[in-house]
C-alpha cells in the first residue's frame, strides 16, 4: 500500500525535526507525531518494561504497533500528511539496540510513503541532550546515517534539509509537498 500524500521527516536524533514539524503544524500541515516520547511517558508512568533501558525490543514493538495503527487511521485524512519518522525508522532503532525485527522489515515493505523522504541530517550546532534524549552526538550521527541507508535500500529518495533556520527548513518542505 503506497500513500503518495504521506511524507516522512526523519533523520538523526536531535537534528531539529520537532521544531520544524511544529512550525509546519502551525502553518496548517497535518503532522503525525512519532510515538516514541508518548510510549516512553506511558511506560514510565506505569513502571512498564517497554522502555529502552528495560526491554528495547518491547519498546520498538510498541512503536511498530502504534505506527501501523496511525498509518491505517490516517487514510481518511486529506493530504498531505507529514509523519515524524516512518515505519522504516524502526529498523534503525532495532539496529541501535542490537537486534533484528522481521515484522518491522515486513511492515516497511508493505506500508509505503511518498518516495520523497525528508532527512534532517546530524547538525552539531543544534544537538543537545535532555531527559528523553540521552545518546551521544556520535550515536545520534550514526543513527541518522543508518536511517538514510535504510530508506535508500527500500527505494526512497532522500531529500536533505538545509542546515539553516527552522523557518527556512519548514519552507523547504512546504515547497516540495505543495502544502498551504
Amino acid at each position: 500500500m503506497v500513500q503518495n500524500q504521506y511524507f516522512v521527516l526523519t533523520g538523526a536524533f536531535g537534528s531539529g525535526k520537532s521544531t520544524v514539524l511544529e512550525l509546519l503544524r502551525l502553518r496548517g500541515v497535518q503532522v503525525i507525531v512519532e510515538p516514541a516520547r508518548e510510549i516512553l511517558a506511558e511506560q514510565r508512568s506505569i513502571q512498564g518494561n517497554g522502555v529502552p533501558e528495560r526491554d528495547p525490543r518491547l519498546f520498538v514493538e510498541l512503536m511498530l504497533s502504534r505506527m501501523l495503527s496511525t498509518y491505517r487511521q490516517s487514510d481518511s485524512r486529506p493530504g498531505p500528511l507529514l509523519f515524524d519518522r516512518g515505519i522504516p525508522d524502526l529498523l534503525a532503532y532495532a539496529r541501535l539496540f542490537g537486534f533484528d525485527l522481521p515484522a518491522a522489515e515486513n511492515a516497511a515493505t508493505l506500508y509505503r510513503y511518498n518516495t520523497k523522504v525528508f532527512i534532517a541530517p546530524f547538525w552539531e550546532e543544534i544537538y543537545c541532550t535532555d531527559e528523553e534524549r540521552t545518546v551521544s552526538s556520535s550515536v545520534a550521527r550514526e543513527f541518522g546515517d543508518h536511517v538514510r541507508a535504510i530508506y535508500e535500500r527500500l527505494g526512497y529518495t532522500p531529500v536533505d534539509l538545509p542546515c539553516s533556520s527552522a523557518e527556512d527548513r519548514a519552507e523547504f518542505i512546504l515547497h516540495r509537498v505543495n502544502a498551504p
